[in-house]
């Protein structure tokens, strides 16, 4: 790839991108290809070997489309400059700008490929430090740090490493891919969080991590969650668990995590049994000593959220008593600093509220909820408001 985008000529970039080992085993088909960037098959043979193509509106195009970072190219493409201000990373530009730019950048560089020791132990304590700071922050808060680290890793990825620096280095990535995911899901880029989730996945399985694997691939449930794809949240909770396997080296808030998306979807999909087989599971997990110590990743994961997501389920299978029970004493427990968790459950109390025919308190609950600034109005509270104003006009 890097002698592709060397040469300056697009064809090659495109034969390379089609080859390269991010797709698969196989190369992807020029008809497929040729779909995506408008043409037919025989012209993009004729473009990936005849003269360089020199159109600019061309080379714009086919970039966009196959998300080729802009850093990587020999031309501007609009509104995405190849040099802007940067920070010790050699790295710039504003969140709004660069969430969407940086789609695809790992996936760029994970078939390539020195980082010094103490830079490697840099990142590895950063994404823990963001991965604790996530359920506590806005993404304007820590948006540009999450994303300038998990460039940082791709651009190492491109340098040759040794075989266990690779592998730390790998892992590393894929958490701070999951990490711009779940920015991505909560300023509403379902889309761009899939593609970072496909690239955490892809670095977590080449590192040979399957718990990672599992972690990341269960982020995927959040999407789905926004979509409104019960059936989705459950199947992507058992791959997860079958993903990680059930030992002992998997923690037990991890574990229980992956339990509680398998509830969340039977849930949406009416099946009581089921989520309440899935939940008990969750909470066995949970309080199951001699497992792994949980990473910094499930620093979001207790008790309080077990409550929280089991109260969620209940709304979901209506049955407004037992979601009380859970939200309500949820509630009791949430840290004040814990603003966005508090607003989601108060939301989810609402609906159970709606349910049982207290359509005022509701209302009023809903207010209290979303008196948070507009910064923290995240994707997840965003579907919840959609999701109760449903359940209000479905009373009407």
């Amino acid at each position: 790839m890097q002698d592709a985008l060397a040469s300056r000529h697009m064809g090659r970039v495109i034969r390379a991108w089609r080859h390269h080992p991010f797709h698969g085993p196989r190369p992807l088909p020029q008809e497929r290809v040729a779909a995506w960037l408008g043409v037919n098959q025989g012209h993009l043979s004729r473009i990936e070997t005849g003269p360089a193509v020199l159109d600019l509106g061309k080379l714009v195009h086919w970039a966009r489309t196959l998300r080729i970072p802009a850093q990587y190219l020999w031309f501007d493409l609009p509104g995405q400059p190849r040099h802007t201000r940067t920070n010790e990373f050699g790295l710039g530009g504003s969140l709004d700008e660069t969430l969407e730019a940086s789609r695809g950048e790992l996936g760029w560089v994970l078939g390539a490929g020195r980082i010094g020791q103490r830079r490697l132990e840099r990142l590895e304590r950063e994404a823990n430090r963001y991965s604790r700071l996530y359920p506590l922050s806005t993404p304007g808060q820590i948006g540009l740090g999450v994303r300038d680290h998990y460039r940082a890793a791709s651009q190492a990825l491109k340098q040759a490493q040794s075989g266990e620096h690779r592998t730390r280095l790998l892992a590393t990535a894929g958490r701070f891919a999951a990490l711009m995911s779940w920015l991505c899901y909560d300023t509403k880029q379902p889309a761009a969080a899939l593609d970072h989730l496909d690239e955490g996945l892809e670095a977590a399985e080449q590192a040979g991590d399957r718990v990672l694997s599992a972690y990341v691939l269960a982020s995927r449930g959040r999407v789905a969650t926004f979509e409104g794809d019960h059936k989705e949240i459950r199947d992507v909770g058992l791959a997860a668990i079958n993903r990680a396997g059930t030992g002992r080296h998997v923690s037990g808030r991890m574990l229980a995590w992956l339990y509680t998306l398998e509830a969340r979807g039977h849930a949406g999909m009416g099946d009581l049994a089921a989520t309440e087989r899935a939940l008990a599971q969750a909470e066995r997990a949970l309080g199951e000593g001699g497992r792994a110590e949980p990473g910094p990743d499930m620093d979001f994961f207790d008790f309080t959220r077990l409550r929280a997501l089991a109260g969620e389920c209940y709304v979901f299978l209506r049955k407004p008593r037992l979601a009380r029970t859970n939200l309500e004493e949820t509630l009791q427990l949430i840290q004040p600093e814990q603003r966005k968790r508090r607003a989601m459950v108060e939301l989810d109390l609402a609906r159970a509220y709606v349910q049982a025919g207290q359509v005022a308190e509701a209302c009023a609950l809903a207010e209290q909820a979303l008196n948070l600034g507009d910064e923290s109005f995240v994707g997840p509270l965003a579907q919840r408001v959609r999701d109760l104003q449903a359940e209000i006009a479905a009373r009407r």
